[in-house]
C-alpha cells in the first residue's frame, strides 16, 4: 500500500504567511461586516461559520462560571 506523506513549510514561513493573510482579512472592509466566525485553513482559504444561537451562548456563559473565573481567564 503507498504511504502519502505531506511536507509543509518551515513554522516560520507558515506563521509569516498566515500573519499576512489575517493582515488581509482584517482590512477587509466587507468582511467586517459578516456575522459569525471566521477562520482560514492551512491555505489560506477562509472558513465561515454562522454565530451561535444565542441558547449556546447563554450556555457557553453559564459553563464559565460555573467552572470558575480563573479558568474562564485562562480559556478566554
Amino acid at each position: 500500500m503507498a504511504m502519502l506523506t505531506l511536507e509543509l513549510p518551515p513554522h516560520k514561513t507558515r506563521a509569516a504567511f498566515n500573519l499576512r493573510r489575517w493582515a488581509e482579512l482584517l482590512a477587509d472592509r466587507e468582511l467586517a461586516k459578516v456575522e459569525g466566525r471566521i477562520e482560514t485553513d492551512r491555505h489560506g482559504h477562509i472558513i465561515m461559520s454562522p454565530p451561535l444561537p444565542q441558547v449556546m451562548d447563554a450556555f457557553s456563559r453559564r459553563l464559565r462560571i460555573c467552572c470558575g473565573a480563573s479558568w474562564a481567564r485562562e480559556v478566554c
